[in-house]
């Protein structure tokens, strides 16, 4: 019955049952993508890096994705200037946002779209009720005025109907992408610096353990002097 009273409220209601049916899909593809993107224990993987278990992750096959994929990257690149490395890492990190965003500005333009179309059908509404009281000759009766308001009021709930869920999901989806991008980004901040910090202590304990054998040979050379005085 409803269904049936939707189709009378004007054409706009036809753009506006596309739009719908364009959130929906738009909803249902992003979140497939986010519940199949893989979800892991950040701080177990942060473990397996720093004791070397994750350099064998084929990160360009397609489960290439998730914090795993981007420590296998880290690993890879591990050793490369601490620049070079970040700026891999900052680049891989943008294409998983785009990957977890994609689309999602869709949502955000019909949610902006579809009140407008509802305000559209609602100005024809309008304008349909004015002609049917302009073309009427006796008495103006609410059954005359009932079409156009109809047709008003209709869209403009249609839009808002649309609208809203659309723009809820468009900022769920963005917050859901950023935090998993935020968590991933900390991890391999932490660990690109646990990297550094070897790459600075490998210097200093090849000087000790040099120092350490000078110190070795300059008393064996004493040991030496002192037998043959």
């Amino acid at each position: 019955m409803l269904q049936a009273h939707l189709l009378t409220a004007g054409p706009i209601i036809y753009p506006l049952i596309f739009c719908s049916v364009l959130v929906g899909a738009l909803v249902l593809e992003r979140l497939i993508t986010h519940c199949f993107y893989p979800v892991v224990n950040a701080e177990a993987l942060q473990r397996q890096f720093l004791q070397g278990d994750i350099s064998d992750v084929d990160i360009d096959s397609r489960k290439g994705r998730g914090l795993r994929a981007g420590l296998a990257l880290l690993a890879h690149h591990a050793d490369a200037e601490k620049s070079l490395r970040e700026e891999r890492l900052g680049l891989w990190l943008q294409e998983q946002r785009q990957y977890l965003l994609l689309r999602t500005r869709w949502l955000n333009l019909l949610g902006a779209v579809a009140p407008l179309l509802g305000l559209l059908g609602t100005v024809l509404g309008i304008i349909t009720m004015f002609q049917d009281v302009a073309h009427q000759n006796g008495p103006v009766t609410p059954a005359l005025l009932a079409g156009g308001m109809w047709e008003a009021m209709a869209t403009t709930a249609a839009g808002l109907i649309i609208a809203i869920p659309a723009l809820c999901a468009g900022q769920l989806l963005s917050f859901w992408a950023d935090r998993r991008i935020e968590v991933m980004q900390n991890v391999l901040n932490h660990c690109s610096l646990s990297l550094s910090l070897k790459e600075e202590s490998a210097p200093s304990a090849q000087k000790a353990a040099a120092s350490v054998v000078n110190a070795r040979f300059s008393v064996r050379e004493e040991a030496e002097r002192e037998q043959f005085a």
